[in-house]
């Protein structure tokens, strides 16, 4: 479940906020163990020597909703003068970053935001953002400088251009001139600072060491200017090479435009014969599809002719079949009659055979 703020976070966190049925159904709640760094604020300068359960005792008893309190350390597990709280209540957060500072067994600390370092998940397959190396679903690697997509890096090494390329956005990337921006943009900065240290110099070594840093900084900045003049000679150069190419090209097409006007010129009074030709060929056929056209329409009119004959011959056949049809009819029916009084005939024969009072009447 997400919420679009601290206020409604806090709200579901709270275990009483819950009831035990939801829509008359029992539910289970699991919850993260730690709270999201905005509910988390940093106290400075505590001793590493105090311990974190009297510390958080003791602010327990000003702040109830206090969770939990550990000390912040280095990659070294040193331990630092660095310790966050957790907090549920957001007023209570917005009150200590407003105070600023916070009072601990007569010790005044001051109190800041805590901000999250940021986790990005970047591929070492195909420098993507969001995955690692072992949920990529990219089939090629990428090489580091030039961002080819390549199946094998050992091979790929041998035939580099070492052209550095970005593998995201495939853009070529110019580090020399990314350098000099950042040294342009601080050097004058770092220049002053040196220069302005001088009159609170405690040695002679020392004014000695910013002397040779800035002489080194300097021949650093000289030595970017020449590789500046050298890449601006070069694409003066390549400009020039351009232009020159150019040129050529151009006379090279005038010459060419020139051989195809005096080709189109004798080709154009061969089209005009070809055209005459063309005309009359066309007139020809023209003559031929209309003769054609006619000697369809006529076998047209004689299929029609015929179909409308053999129509005419197949009602008259149809008529004639009725009609034979007909008298077979009437024979049958003649038959049936004649079979039907020989049959009573019969039957009367026989009822006299069997009843001999009626043979003598």
């Amino acid at each position: 479940m997400f919420v679009e703020n601290r206020e409604s976070f806090s709200f579901f966190f709270n275990d009483h906020k819950w009831s035990q049925v939801i829509n008359s159904l029992e539910y289970e709640k699991i919850r993260s163990n730690h709270l999201p760094s905005q509910f988390s604020v940093i106290i400075c300068n505590v001793p590493t020597g105090n311990d974190i359960n009297l510390l958080l005792d003791d602010i327990i008893n000003d702040y109830a909703n206090m969770i939990n309190v550990f000390r912040l350390s280095t990659k070294n597990q040193l331990l630092t003068t660095i310790v966050r709280l957790n907090l549920t209540c957001v007023k209570t957060i917005d009150e200590l970053l407003s105070k600023k500072f916070i009072y601990i067994d007569n010790a005044r600390l001051p109190v800041t935001e805590y901000l999250a370092s940021t986790e990005v998940l970047i591929c070492s397959k195909c420098f993507q953002i969001g995955h690692f190396r072992s949920t990529c679903k990219s089939l090629l690697e990428y090489c580091k400088l030039c961002g080819i997509g390549i199946d094998d890096v050992k091979q790929h090494k041998d035939v580099c251009n070492s052209k550095q390329c970005c593998v995201i956005c495939s853009v070529q990337l110019n580090i020399i001139k990314i350098i000099q921006q950042i040294i342009d943009s601080t050097i004058t900065i770092f220049l002053i600072l040196n220069g302005n240290r001088g009159d609170y110099l405690r040695s002679h070594e020392s004014a000695i060491s910013t002397d040779a840093a800035n002489s080194q900084w300097r021949e650093k900045h000289k030595e970017l200017e020449q590789l500046k003049e050298k890449e601006k000679e070069e694409e003066e150069d390549e400009k020039e090479e351009d232009e020159d190419d150019d040129d050529e090209e151009e006379e090279n097409e005038e010459d060419d435009d020139e051989e195809e006007e005096e080709d189109d010129d004798e080709e154009g009074e061969d089209d005009d014969d070809d055209e005459e030709e063309e005309e009359e060929e066309r007139e020809e056929e023209e003559k031929e599809k209309e003769e054609e056209e006619e000697e369809e329409e006529e076998e047209e009119e004689e299929d029609e002719d015929e179909e409308e004959d053999e129509d005419e011959d197949e009602e008259e056949e149809e008529e004639e079949e009725e009609k034979e049809e007909g008298e077979e009819e009437e024979d049958e029916k003649e038959e049936e009659e004649e079979e039907e009084e020989e049959q009573q005939q019969k039957r009367k024969i026989r009822s006299t055979t069997k009843n001999p009072k009626r043979r003598r009447d």
